[in-house]
């Protein structure tokens, strides 16, 4: 049986587009600003670290491509400042445009997103989606405690909809925080698996937070609304 289905709620980050898109042009724009300020190699640093990120090393790389000298560990905040700042160079998935323009025009759609406000709202920019969703919840608005998996990003975009949680379905990535708040307020979800995706390899810590199924690719997430919910 169908349900009675009338928002469809995305993530963003590895959901409308790759991640790993916007760490690269991330990336770009430190070894940019490394070459005007610091006079080091563009190409070389660029290529140093999205060496680091694609071999599986998170976390403190900025830190690495500087090294021990006391001199250039004053740069990292700056680093991180240009990475979260810049214009981002990214795209939707391919087809995911059309996706959205079909699905919008049966249903309510929103969008619910971690991340600072800031670099997402760059992205939105970037992606223009700004007129796309009828309803756009940054969690970080709400400050770090309310971040995914909290039900208080889940709850508030419905209140803006005018909808109950049962008549939205969530589409997002991430297995180890992005469904519990839905399956908390009984909303169902869709796991958007894509292999390039930062988190395609994870899996649910419990129960809990596992989403209602899981597809691979636009195409299965049509064919998986068309059969269960639209």
């Amino acid at each position: 049986m169908k349900m009675k289905l009338k928002a469809i709620l995305f993530d963003l980050d590895d959901t409308l587009y790759l991640e790993r898109d916007f760490v690269k042009s991330g990336f770009r724009a430190v070894a940019r600003w490394l070459r005007q300020e610091n006079g080091l190699p563009e190409k070389e640093t660029f290529t140093r670290l999205w060496s680091m990120f694609t071999s599986g090393e998170r976390g403190d790389l900025f830190d690495r491509l500087l090294g021990d000298d006391p001199k250039k560990k004053v740069l990292v905040n700056d680093l991180v400042s240009v990475y979260r700042e810049h214009e981002p160079k990214i795209s939707l998935l391919p087809g995911m445009k059309k996706c959205l323009l079909q699905l919008q025009k049966n249903f309510k759609l929103g969008l619910v997103t971690d991340g600072y406000e800031h670099v997402q709202r760059q992205k939105i920019a970037a992606l223009t989606l700004d007129d796309m969703f009828h309803a756009v919840v940054m969690t970080d608005e709400l400050g770090h405690n309310n971040w995914k998996p909290s039900t208080v990003p889940f709850i508030r975009i419905c209140q803006k909809l005018d909808i109950k949680p049962h008549e939205a379905i969530y589409i997002a990535d991430n297995p180890q925080k992005d469904f519990k708040g839905p399956n908390q307020l009984g909303m169902s979800s869709i796991r958007f698996r894509m292999q390039y995706g930062e988190h395609y390899h994870r899996k649910p810590v419990s129960p809990d937070y596992a989403p209602t199924t899981i597809v691979n690719g636009r195409a299965q997430l049509l064919e998986e609304l068309n059969k269960h919910y639209v």
